[in-house]
């Protein structure tokens, strides 16, 4: 009976410890169908598959719906452009939109023998797609006429453009998959600032027979920053517009990458790793995982609030960055009432413990803000027993700054002011 209740305790203990320290969690998974894109705007997001596998989300990914696209084909990619629009785009020459938040979705495009893999869009009736055969796709009207073509791109190769970028009206990018030159595996990002009328190369990247160099993303960070990264590991930088370009060799091989901003960018792959650099790619740190399911698309809706999805139907998410929160209960006394203590160090850079009792098992929130009142982390999310608490805060992904930190347990709810410099 003994070894029983030790076996119970100990079972309880471990899906404590698991619960407080895990920050990525599933919250869809089952079924032999995966996922190939996911796409969010603020708590709207939709994940797209293979088999026409599509579903929905309206309340930040907490729970997830499947829909009708009245299609079997793959889904390459999904864009969610607000709580209502939404394209999306596969094989067979797939677009499809949807303007009422996803109940509905109509065909733009006639079935075409031939794969769209990417699509992006500036504003709600202007955007483009990129497939196979150096073949596109630019509307100005949300999609009502898709203008298709093969892009003119100097030299003139008809390569498979797997990903795209549009900076404003004129200025778009696409990149390549790899293509065989002799005994050299050779991709490519061109870029146009006519509108389209003429593509001009600005990278050009080499690798050996066995390497797989084709893009896989590709994003225009800023006026001057741009990054790009290969099906074998190499994230490709310029901060000159494509003058000068660096590389950084990722630890190991992605299958999909997304940067939150110029700092912070997460990846994912095989057997559910998940990675995260907030130095624009210089170093990277895996993070913990839920699942070791291969992991296929990765979205950054902000540095706090990445989704992950892939095979077996699996979607994944976190609230705080994915580390560790770090939550250490001080001793076991049991306090008299609700308290939030002031942050320590204040000011900090680029970390500061923050304290809190609890006389109550409670279902306890400790939000970030900045100081326009936005919510920018959320470290603590979940129950926790009665008792005394503190968290390390990691701030090294913000700008400095004047920030406020809320606790709400039950109905009680406190904030307070702190200050970052770096």
């Amino acid at each position: 009976m003994k070894n029983k209740k030790y076996l119970v305790l100990l079972t309880a203990l471990l899906l404590i410890t698991s619960q407080s320290f895990s920050q990525w969690y599933i919250v869809s998974s089952g079924g032999a169908i995966g996922y190939n894109s996911i796409s969010f705007y603020q708590s709207w997001g939709f994940s797209g598959g293979d088999l026409g596998l599509l579903k929905k989300t309206v309340d930040h990914g907490s729970t997830w719906t499947t829909l009708t696209l009245g299609a079997s084909t793959k889904i390459n990619d999904v864009y969610t452009y607000n709580q209502n629009i939404a394209y999306l785009c596969g094989v067979d020459g797939m677009i499809y939109k949807s303007t009422n938040a996803g109940n509905n979705w109509t065909a733009q495009t006639t079935s075409a023998a031939f794969r769209f893999y990417d699509m992006d869009f500036i504003n709600s009736t202007t955007g483009m797609v990129v497939g196979d055969d150096g073949r596109a796709g630019f509307t100005t009207n949300g999609g009502t006429n898709w203008l298709q073509g093969q892009l003119n791109v100097s030299p003139g190769a008809k390569l498979d453009y797997k990903v795209c970028d549009m900076n404003d009206m004129n200025t778009w990018l696409v990149a390549s998959s790899d293509t065989q030159i002799v005994n050299t595996q050779y991709s490519y990002i061109h870029r146009t600032t006519n509108n389209g009328a003429s593509y001009q190369n600005i990278y050009t990247m080499t690798g050996g027979l066995t390497s797989d160099v084709s893009f896989i993303y590709l994003r225009v960070m800023n006026a001057s920053t741009i990054y790009a990264v290969t099906a074998n590991g190499d994230l490709i930088r310029t901060v000159n517009s494509g003058t000068n370009w660096n590389t950084v060799q990722l630890p190991s091989i992605p299958l999909a990458i997304d940067f939150a901003n110029v700092y912070t960018g997460y990846y994912c792959g095989q057997n559910g790793v998940i990675r995260k650099t907030t130095n624009g790619g210089v170093n990277w740190t895996e993070q913990t995982s839920p699942t070791t399911q291969a992991l296929k698309t990765i979205f950054c809706r902000d540095t706090s609030n990445i989704y992950a999805a892939g095979n077996s139907g699996t979607i994944i998410r976190t609230q705080n960055g994915g580390g560790f929160v770090g939550i250490q209960q001080l001793g076991s006394e049991i306090p008299d009432v609700f308290m939030l203590n002031q942050n320590y160090p204040n000011p900090f850079n680029p970390s500061s413990k923050i304290s809190f009792d609890l006389p109550l098992s409670s279902f306890v929130k400790l939000a970030i803000y900045n100081i326009l009142g936005k919510e920018v982390k959320v470290p603590v999310k979940e129950n926790l027993f009665a008792g005394k608490y503190e968290i390390e805060f990691d701030a090294s992904d913000l700008p400095s700054g004047t920030y406020f930190y809320r606790l709400t347990a039950g109905s009680f709810s406190d904030t307070k002011k702190m200050i970052l410099i770096k």
